[in-house]
């Protein structure tokens, strides 16, 4: 297991190379195998600058939010330094910074609301069944023209 400045040091690596939060974190304790609570919880005693959700680790299919996109929502400050920084060394001294962090508690946050979310679901799944309609009756079109290979003449 790394230290804990060992740990700052490679938050700061995976912002610049883009990890994702689940490579960070298998890179963090030497394990590749899925992500538990109870793994998760040793790793946030270790290192508290690592959110404790586990939805950071294995969002978008089991890869893991990315940390550019994380940075914001882990530290708002943080992040724009790492943006307004010259080069990596300039980002990689800022691991102390890092090392004081406690964002235990940092949370996605959402495109929309919870109202918006609900409209917007229900958009994309009229939106998704008009393109498989619309598919359908120009395949069907296509079909009755007398033209296909698989219609029988």
């Amino acid at each position: 297991m790394l230290t804990l400045e060992q740990g700052a040091k490679y938050f700061i690596v995976a912002w610049i190379k883009n990890w994702s939060m689940r490579t960070l974190i298998d890179a963090m304790d030497g394990v590749s195998g899925p992500v538990t609570d109870e793994r998760l919880e040793k790793l946030t005693k270790q290192f508290p600058f690592l959110p404790s959700n586990v939805n950071w680790y294995i969002c978008k299919k089991g890869r893991g939010q990315q940390t550019k996109a994380a940075m914001p929502d882990i530290d708002k400050k943080l992040n724009d330094a790492l943006w307004d920084a010259k080069d990596n060394e300039q980002r990689l001294s800022f691991y102390t910074y890092v090392m004081k962090l406690k964002t235990n508690k940092a949370i996605h946050t959402r495109k929309y609301n919870s109202v918006d979310q609900k409209q917007h679901n229900k958009e994309m799944k009229e939106n998704s069944a008009a393109y498989e309609s619309y598919k359908l009756s120009r395949a069907y079109f296509k079909k009755s023209q007398g033209r296909d290979w698989f219609t029988v003449k």
